[in-house]
């Protein structure tokens, strides 16, 4: 699910460049409606499961919009070596006024999360912008979504500058 996320964010970010507030992506009034926009069945597993979609995603986007992403490089110049550190926030701020034992309840105020500057500009530079729903199904494989995956962190990486591109496992 985190990566079906950053792909959702890096589509509606390339979407809302020409808003007033490009960062903030808007995630709807409520959990169903997200999920549906993203592919997901918001009825499986239950009302609030254990392992239901509703549950599982809320909790895999709250480690997300609290994940940094680090990007390192060695390098050596003229006989000298050195070290290239970059740490991107995710999200920088985010509100989510939904349930997942309630999945269908609609809100007063809609969830939204703001994204990182430095990660925006990254992902806004380098996109690999994917049509989160084909055809009505969520692509499958997952060498096609490891591909995807590490088309796009290789592209964010090259934006910072830096080599290689670590993700914290909390984010995963």
């Amino acid at each position: 699910m985190p990566r079906l996320l950053l792909f959702w964010m890096t589509t509606e970010a390339l979407r809302n460049k020409s808003k007033e507030n490009p960062r903030r992506l808007e995630l709807g009034n409520s959990l169903s409606e997200f999920m549906r926009e993203i592919g997901l069945n918001p009825d499986n597993g239950g009302m609030g499961a254990k392992r239901s979609d509703a549950r599982r995603l809320r909790d895999q986007m709250e480690r997300l919009f609290r994940a940094r992403i680090s990007f390192e490089a060695d390098f050596e110049k003229d006989g000298r070596a050195g070290d290239a550190i970059m740490n991107m926030v995710v999200a920088s701020k985010a509100m989510m006024w939904w349930s997942e034992e309630n999945p269908h309840q609609t809100t007063l105020w809609g969830s939204w999360v703001e994204l990182g500057e430095d990660f925006y500009k990254a992902i806004t530079a380098a996109p690999v912008p994917v049509d989160v729903v084909v055809g009505g199904h969520l692509p499958t494989g997952i060498a096609a979504d490891n591909l995807v995956h590490r088309v796009t962190f290789t592209g964010i990486a090259q934006v910072a500058g830096v080599g290689q591109a670590v993700v914290s496992p909390a984010a995963i």
